[in-house]
């Protein structure tokens, strides 16, 4: 287990650093780095191998999360922008654990969340889950931000992308690209609220991506842009789940 001022993790810069992963057994995997900053190209929550164990894709890039408690608003999620890292949720991690699977608590407003992420074995499924405790009344908003790219490239915010939600109890399915399998959201103890697409622009990765993106992009756009699209929110007042 590793806790804030404990050991590397002596600031905010290392949690951004440190890195970890998990895998699915088929050449899928998900990582990302102890603050949940994405910084490298292959960072994601959900990287499916289309003809296994190659041809990988970022279907589900991040969960972007908001705590509400007592109408206070912290925003757990963490993203660098040109000149900024906004928001810098990773100030309200706590705690950090990868045995046997990857769990992160944050604390804030006078509330502890604890999130835990697991990929079924032979599947390409991600299972993650939420407990909220210490603070009645309060509630949990997530926004999953999809990618579905090659895991080698970036992608820029096009018309091409198919926005169409299924929505059916409890699940939430979506194909924004044919070239692409669908990802489907299931929830437990949440209600759907959609609220259109809002694509993430000019986010950065690690300056050593950003060279290497330079060198590998096919077009002289984008150097440092990584968009995902955001489709739809899941808000949960209990503990709650969703599986990928």
């Amino acid at each position: 287990m590793y806790r804030r001022g404990d050991g590397f993790w002596t600031d905010a810069e290392a949690a951004r650093r440190a890195e970890w992963l998990e895998t699915n057994g088929l050449g899928g995997y998900a990582a990302s780095t102890l603050s949940g900053l994405q910084t490298r190209r292959y960072h994601g929550l959900l990287v499916a191998a289309a003809h296994p164990p190659v041809g990988r894709a970022v279907l589900l890039s991040k969960l972007e999360e908001t705590l509400v408690v007592g109408g206070e608003r912290f925003e757990l999620s963490v993203n660098r922008y040109p000149g900024a890292v906004h928001p810098e949720g990773d100030r309200f991690l706590v705690e950090a654990s990868f045995d046997p699977f990857p769990r992160f608590v944050y604390e804030a407003g006078g509330a502890r969340l604890t999130r835990t992420l697991f990929l079924v074995n032979g599947e390409d499924t991600l299972v993650v889950s939420w407990e909220l405790e210490g603070a009645p009344g309060a509630r949990l908003e997530v926004r999953p931000l999809v990618a579905f790219r090659d895991y080698h490239a970036l992608t820029v915010e096009n018309g091409a992308l198919d926005g169409t939600l299924t929505v059916e109890p409890a699940r939430v399915t979506i194909r924004p690209y044919v070239a692409h399998p669908a990802l489907s959201f299931a929830h437990t103890g949440a209600v759907y609220v959609h609220r259109g697409e809002t694509w993430l622009v000019e986010s950065l990765l690690s300056p050593e991506e950003t060279a290497e993106s330079v060198a590998r992009s096919r077009s002289d756009w984008p150097k440092r842009a990584r968009p995902s699209p955001c489709l739809a929110e899941m808000i949960t007042r209990t503990n709650g789940s969703l599986m990928n």
